[in-house]
């Protein structure tokens, strides 16, 4: 993760530091124009914000209610571990998910998705 520099290519200002470091997760609605509508959730294992495809590929458990360990979330539902960094399965357990870059500017987390479009509730 960039820290303090410009958003450049990043796409979405998600929300600020402050509340992702006191939530420890928040999940936000995006629409993929090939894959529909799906959730990433930003996660803060005490050091770096990350970005993560909010569920689990195995069960579709929602990886903002697992644990964070610094770099690392655990899958609330069969404890797969995936690396928050790469999106990588960590112990095999199931296939990787998805990784987006994130960046810190200003105190403010950004997220890279190209071609997604957030879905906000009114």
């Amino acid at each position: 993760m960039a820290e303090e520099s410009t958003p450049g290519e990043y796409d979405f200002n998600l929300c600020s530091l402050e509340d992702l470091q006191q939530k420890t997760t928040l999940r936000f609605e995006f629409a993929h124009p090939k894959m529909g509508q799906h959730e990433i959730g930003l996660f803060w294992d005490g050091e770096s914000a990350f970005a993560l495809d909010n569920y689990c590929p195995h069960e579709f458990g929602m990886l903002t209610h697992g644990m964070i360990e610094p770099g690392q979330v655990i899958c609330p539902l069969h404890a797969a571990v995936f690396d928050l960094n790469t999106g990588e399965c960590l112990d095999k357990y199931t296939y990787d998910t998805v990784a987006y870059e994130t960046t810190v500017v200003d105190g403010r987390v950004w997220v890279n998705a190209p071609g997604e479009k957030r879905h906000i509730q009114d």
